[in-house]
């Protein structure tokens, strides 16, 4: 009876251990741009804001397609505006920029906002809201990034791919006051370029966009915010040691039966 018993509770120790291997669980953060500006770094062009949430770091810069006849990148401003967001002032607009220039926006010159994350992530959504009745198409490119420069490059995924940003993404909208909240595709990535696209080509209408960033939300795994690519349990070292234990304790009981 009092083997049996034994060996009921070592079973139950080894089906617990088995079962209760750590698994990295998903957890959503959010990075909040309405209400804070984060830290600042620089001032003027090539300004870097950088804003920490559950241990996760994005660095955020923003560009301009102003550079070789508005074709290729060179460094913007990236304006905070309490309440409502992110924006960009290019050298076309001049430091410090007013309203509406002081929006994301492709008038005279393309303008996008480069997020750079501590680890590898999956961005999720991004809360946009035009200050005014504006359209509100939106063009992205996301990666691993090998470089936050961006100085000399073109926005195109083939430019852009030499710095491991050569994925794009287009989500069109319409004119509106309203905010709206762009689902971003890509996987798991540590960098996003968001902004917007050119004016009536690559499917986008003859519309100027404009918008400020209100928010983002990306998701990591684990408890530490560490990525797991794969899905894959880890077991925990108290689980291996209890069910190596149990294991063990089985085998001993089996042999004195025998």
């Amino acid at each position: 009876m009092f083997k049996h018993d034994i060996a009921k509770i070592l079973s139950t120790a080894a089906l617990v251990a088995m079962f209760g291997v750590a698994s990295a669980d998903a957890a959503t953060i959010t990075f909040d741009f309405q209400n804070s500006g984060g830290t600042t770094s620089g001032s003027g062009y090539g300004n870097v804001r950088t804003y920490e949430a559950s241990g996760l770091t994005v660095t955020v810069t923003s560009w301009g397609v102003t550079g070789a006849g508005n074709t290729q990148f060179q460094t913007a401003q990236t304006g905070y505006f309490s309440g409502n967001g992110l924006g960009v002032c290019t050298r076309a607009e001049g430091t410090g920029c007013s309203s509406p220039e002081h929006q994301v926006d492709n008038s005279g010159a393309r303008e996008y906002v480069l997020f750079k994350f501590s680890q590898a992530i999956d961005p999720t959504q991004v809360a946009i809201d035009p200050y005014g009745a504006y359209d509100r198409d939106v063009e992205y490119f996301v990666g691993n990034a090998t470089s936050t420069i961006l100085t000399g490059l073109a926005p195109s995924a083939a430019s852009l791919g030499t710095v491991g940003l050569g994925t794009r993404f287009t989500s069109l909208s319409t004119a509106s006051e309203s905010g709206r909240i762009v689902a971003i595709d890509g996987g798991t990535v540590n960098a996003l370029l968001f902004g917007v696209g050119p004016l009536n080509s690559s499917g986008f209408d003859n519309i100027v966009d404009r918008f400020k960033i209100e928010w983002m939300t990306v998701q990591t795994s684990g408890p530490s915010g560490a990525p797991d690519p794969v899905g894959t349990p880890v077991p925990a070292p108290a689980s291996l040691a209890l069910l190596g234990g149990a294991l063990l304790g089985l085998r001993l009981i089996g042999r004195r039966k025998a």
